[in-house]
């Protein structure tokens, strides 16, 4: 099964973004918030088997960390 890939943004006029496939799941005032939001999506997959990632990108657009839900590939933590 693939991977869902999430991106927390930020959109000039609209705030913080979640998004998947360029599509926006949420919106938010806050980047914490965003982040909160997609930290909850992603455990939910998890529950439910499946596999997920979230990348957090700063304001500028570069990433600022990640996280992996479910099956991690990578071979040591992190």
């Amino acid at each position: 099964m693939a991977r869902t890939v999430m991106h927390v943004v930020h959109k000039n006029g609209k705030g913080w973004v979640v998004e998947h496939t360029g599509n926006e799941l949420a919106t938010h005032a806050t980047k914490d918030d965003a982040v909160k939001d997609s930290q909850q999506r992603g455990h939910a997959m998890e529950a439910k088997g499946q596999d997920a990632q979230l990348v957090i990108h700063h304001q500028d657009g570069s990433i600022e960390t990640e996280y992996t839900y479910g099956h991690d590939p990578r071979r040591f933590p992190g």
